[in-house]
């Protein structure tokens, strides 16, 4: 997990998949604030891609439900 974060933070080629991997990993942890986050910055660094927008949407949607 240090090597995804170094990855996502510091990466040039890999930096997006990181991301993901990272958002993937928090949800499944519950870390709901840290999947958000990440989700937040694809969102802003790809605007034309909408399934980070649709995922940061279904997120916000279960915030007070239990893990999908």
């Amino acid at each position: 997990m240090t090597q995804l974060e170094m990855a996502a933070t510091q990466g040039d080629y890999l930096k997006p998949f990181a991301k993901i991997l990272l958002a993937l990993a928090a949800l499944r942890e519950r870390q709901i604030g840290l999947a958000r986050t990440q989700l937040e910055q694809l969102t802003f660094e790809f605007p034309h891609n909408p399934l980070f927008a649709h995922e940061l949407t279904l997120l916000a949607g279960t915030a007070g439900s239990p893990a999908r």
